[in-house]
């Protein structure tokens, strides 16, 4: 399985926004800026990989028991 990018924990520097890091089309490294709530930049951030990674993403909401309560975040290898 592939990992989903995940949505930073803080800030960026320069534009005090969260974001994602991702690796672009032909490998490059690329960033998803969204806002600087971090409830709103979640919101957008969900919507962002359903958009992007459309039916391919598995996304698992864990409920807190034994972990932290973050998102799992995997993709399927292929066919």
């Amino acid at each position: 399985m592939h990992c989903i990018p995940k949505l930073s924990e803080k800030l960026a520097p320069r534009t005090e926004r969260y974001y994602t890091s991702f690796g672009g089309p032909n490998g490059s490294a690329r960033r998803q800026r969204f806002t600087k709530d971090h409830k709103e930049s979640e919101q957008l951030y969900r919507r962002w990989v359903v958009e992007t990674y459309d039916d391919s993403a598995d996304i698992v909401i864990r409920d807190g028991s034994g972990f932290k309560g973050d998102l799992e975040r995997t993709l399927p290898l292929g066919p």
